[in-house]
């Protein structure tokens, strides 16, 4: 396995591109054979600061596809799923 990945910092924000590729051995789930497959796959990662941190408008400014986070917060302060659309 290999990844080339170029990291660009944009004030809080790191945006991760690049390719990752490789060569493996997949079972096939009905014959049980082994046949090799290459992977090479476009990376893209965006890594921002918590949710809270993000506004709704730079959703959609930076084209951001999802917001992660672990306490429950939506964008801009808002409270609940319904009234977070990007």
């Amino acid at each position: 396995m290999q990844a080339t990945i170029s990291l660009v910092r944009e004030g809080e924000r790191v945006t991760a591109t690049g390719r990752l590729t490789a060569d493996v051995i997949q079972a096939c789930r009905v014959s049980a054979e082994d046949f090799p497959v290459r992977i090479d796959e476009p990376v893209h990662l965006r890594f921002v600061p918590p949710a809270g941190a993000i506004t709704p408008d730079e959703v959609r400014e930076y084209a951001i596809g999802t917001v992660l986070n672990g306490g429950g917060g939506w964008p801009g302060g808002a409270g609940s799923q319904g009234s977070h659309q990007a």
